[in-house]
């Protein structure tokens, strides 16, 4: 058997290893709510990717899904523990860095989404595909704010198998409270 979680040492800085953790740990909290066959399902996505692959790759929405939460989670809970004392080199924070990537490779895997769910509202922010603001700079228009990591996580079982199907569980869950719309939410998703 192989172990569920697998945490490399390619990382010399404390900040930078322990996001890693919160992405695999955040992975294994995903695998409680969607079980043993979606998470297989996923890791065969994963494999016949190569990885995370791209917007046409098998799998593709599910991959993108389960990653984007992950890291979302991880730069999160980095934000809280290590604030500006982190070693990233390219942005202050962990939570700048999630806010300035739109998708890990264009149209695939929305990385800032959730946050931009739950931070104040920043219409027009620009945000890039890649890594450390390398690839395609995009617009976001997020004129929504408020929701909570624990609503969004409630909302992630195994019916929902891309991003896509998570924007649609999100506007029918009822966390949809004013001033955020359907209609907001909606185009805050388009622009990822």
């Amino acid at each position: 058997y192989l172990p569920d979680v697998q945490i490399g040492l390619n990382f010399s800085k404390s900040d930078k290893l322990k996001r890693l953790v919160y992405h695999e740990v955040a992975h294994s909290s995903h695998y409680t709510k969607v079980g043993i066959a979606y998470w297989t399902v996923l890791a065969t996505n994963e494999i016949l990717a190569n990885g995370h692959g791209n917007e046409n790759s098998p799998g593709a929405g599910r991959i993108a899904l389960c990653e984007s939460w992950a890291e979302h989670i991880a730069r999160t809970i980095a934000h809280e523990t290590y604030g500006l004392n982190n070693s990233l080199n390219s942005h202050p924070d962990y939570l700048i860095y999630l806010e300035k990537q739109r998708n890990e490779e264009l149209n695939h895997i929305p990385t800032g989404y959730y946050q931009d769910l739950i931070d104040p509202i920043k219409i027009g922010e620009i945000a890039h595909d890649g890594y450390w603001a390398n690839g395609t700079i995009g617009s976001i228009n997020d004129n929504v704010s408020g929701l909570s990591n624990n609503q969004l996580f409630s909302l992630l079982n195994s019916n929902i198998k891309s991003p896509s199907d998570f924007n649609t569980a999100l506007i029918n869950s009822g966390f949809i409270q004013a001033p955020n719309t359907q209609v907001d939410i909606t185009n805050l998703f388009n622009s990822y």
